[in-house]
């Protein structure tokens, strides 16, 4: 399945968290933290991008089971997940969003 239609590029990136069991607070609840202080009110980081249509950020802890037969499975981490939709090309939309 491509990633563009027309001039719209859609773009889904997965990073896995580091694990650090000795660690408070934990990375993913520093990234949880971090992401719930954005503001959602047309002032991210994000509005500053004319060209983005949406993006979210969100973390994923484990894969839900959903499927027969049992045969269920787990993460070995957990991941951040980025995904967005904008117009025009990746890596100019990248530098941007680096930039902001």
């Amino acid at each position: 399945m491509p990633n563009r239609s027309g001039q719209a590029y859609g773009l889904t990136a997965l990073s896995p968290i580091i694990r650090d069991t000795g660690r408070t607070p934990a990375h993913e609840t520093e990234i949880r933290e971090f992401l719930g202080s954005l503001d959602r009110e047309g002032n991210s980081p994000f509005s500053k991008i004319p060209t983005m249509h949406l993006c979210r950020w969100t973390v994923i802890d484990d894969v839900p089971y959903q499927a027969h037969p049992a045969h269920e499975e787990h993460l070995k981490s957990k991941y951040l997940m980025f995904t967005a939709n904008f117009d025009g090309d990746r890596d100019t939309t990248l530098a941007l969003m680096a930039e902001h």
